[in-house]
């Protein structure tokens, strides 16, 4: 059976393909206009579960498997919800966070600008994790409207650092979350893959101990599939997935024999050779400003902590340097609007890249600088002295 013939019988109207269908995706309007705007009071149960079937595309389109078609969604998800019945059988969690990796590994590259998957439970997660991205908090209730006081103008902290605390989650947070929260509470340390459909992705909460309470060790080696990685549904839609990863589904299907196991934290948080051994795989800072700003910081913390009792005329100055880097770090953002900064990113893409004699070797020492003039990069040809 077509895709184009399962929406039909799925929603008892056969959509138009021109309007209704682009490629192999069906539109969300379609299918919000098979149905009723509102119940009536009186309908019946076959009503409220064909309500309830038009409703669940919406929430994987709109929320948990968004994408960067605005308003289409690939009918394999429709094939889960078919039996209504069935439907609360699936492991949503895991394939919504399997979908949501593959997403941020994909906006990782430098040449994407756009992310999809469950952004609602990124910016929770964002706002409960990095304290200079979230709003400010007030002694509402967790489930109060009034819990997150508004978005500030600009982001609380350092703006080229972002800081970052992979702690427990409080014992106030757990005790008002309700009980359907911790229903899945004995996975949540689960190691092995995370599926959904087409997608495999890893789930490494070892990467995470402390946030479980627990002593961070050395992680495990991660084997990554380039093949898995880089499969979509284009031209894919008759593989059967759960054959073609059997060995991932059946980690799945024995997940409680794969969590991960440490030490509760009493003292110390991570063992002593943790610590080198993640700062050789980081990346600790965001970008080269916010390394250059914290060095800078550093530097002149070291200088004022030295001079203090010794030459106040230097600590004084130092701490003045101190200040001003804080400060700049704090509220001196880009200024420069993103549209104009796409545009001069374009604009570079589309010149021809210069080439030098001898397939591209300059004759004069072949080395370039990029310096700042009037806030604009410009590239300076430098001779074989290092003098322009």
């Amino acid at each position: 059976m077509s895709w184009h013939s399962y929406v039909a019988e799925l929603f008892g109207r056969d959509p138009d393909p021109k309007r209704d269908i682009n490629g192999s995706r069906v539109r969300l309007f379609f299918i919000a206009s098979c149905a009723p705007a509102r119940l009536p009071q009186d309908a019946s149960a076959n009503d409220i579960r064909f309500q309830v079937l038009c409703y669940l595309p919406h929430l994987f389109g709109g929320v948990l498997f968004t994408d960067h078609s605005r308003g289409l969604l690939h009918p394999i998800f429709l094939h889960f919800i078919r039996d209504l019945d069935k439907c609360g059988d699936y492991a949503w969690g895991a394939a919504v966070l399997a979908y949501l990796y593959r997403e941020l590994c994909k906006t990782s590259r430098k040449d994407v600008d756009e992310v999809a998957g469950c952004l609602l439970l990124l910016q929770l997660w964002a706002w409960e994790r990095l304290p200079t991205l979230a709003p400010i908090r007030t002694s509402s209730t967790l489930f109060d409207a009034h819990f997150w006081e508004g978005q500030v103008a600009a982001p609380r902290g350092l703006s080229n650092i972002v800081i970052c605390g992979f702690m427990s989650y409080s014992d106030d947070v757990i005790s008002e979350l309700p009980a359907f929260c911790f229903t899945g509470e004995r996975i949540w340390r689960y190691c092995g893959p995370l599926m959904c459909i087409f997608i495999v992705e890893l789930h490494c909460p070892d990467r995470v101990a402390i946030q479980f309470g627990l002593v961070q060790t050395i992680s495990f080696d991660v084997v990554y599939s380039e093949a898995e990685h880089s499969t979509n549904l284009r031209g894919n839609d008759k593989i059967r997935w759960i054959q073609k990863y059997a060995a991932s589904t059946s980690i799945w299907a024995h997940r409680l024999d794969h969590l991960f196991v440490g030490d509760a934290i009493v003292v110390d948080n991570s063992v002593s050779e943790y610590h080198p051994w993640y700062l050789e795989r980081t990346v600790r800072f965001i970008s080269r400003v916010g390394a250059f700003n914290y060095r800078i910081d550093l530097m002149f913390r070291q200088i004022s902590e030295r001079t203090q009792d010794v030459l106040p005329d230097v600590y004084r100055y130092a701490d003045q340097c101190c200040d001003f880097v804080r400060a700049y770090t704090l509220h001196g953002f880009d200024e420069m609007p993103v549209e104009v900064r796409r545009a001069r990113q374009l604009e570079e893409r589309q010149q021809p890249a210069r080439r030098g004699r001898r397939g591209g070797r300059r004759a004069a020492g072949g080395r370039r600088a990029r310096v700042l003039i009037d806030d604009d990069p410009v590239v300076v040809e430098l001779g074989a002295n290092g003098i322009p």
